[in-house]
């Protein structure tokens, strides 16, 4: 076994996130673009089949209270706020900011069409 193996074993053996492995389906290559969705996490097949049969085939419009759809914007945010630097409350997720611009001008419009005429 050459010396660059075995450093990289005790490196893989020393590492803090080897843990986290059995939480990705992962095939074993050494996987190197830097743009691409990543390796999938085990439990999302299992959460995208609750969501499309469950929450969305089965419970409909009863899951914007019942699944929680109704505040995922804040609990996303409160969750991304760490990472960020903000406090639980300041962060929001939605639409992108183009998307949020245009619906803000959009209503804004309405609203002062409806004072005309």
């Amino acid at each position: 076994m050459s010396d660059l193996t075995v450093e990289a074993e005790e490196l893989d053996a020393a590492d803090e996130l080897a843990k986290l492995r059995s939480q990705f389906v992962l095939d074993d290559v050494v996987y190197l673009d830097g743009n691409s969705l990543g390796a999938l996490p085990a439990a999302v097949p299992g959460r995208v089949e609750d969501v499309v049969r469950r929450q969305w085939g089965s419970l409909r419009i009863r899951s914007w209270d019942e699944s929680g759809w109704w505040t995922a914007p804040e609990r996303i945010g409160d969750r991304i706020a760490p990472l960020v630097g903000s406090a639980a409350g300041q962060i929001v997720v939605g639409d992108s900011t183009s998307v949020n611009v245009f619906k803000a001008v959009v209503g804004a419009v309405r609203l002062a069409g409806e004072g005309v005429g």
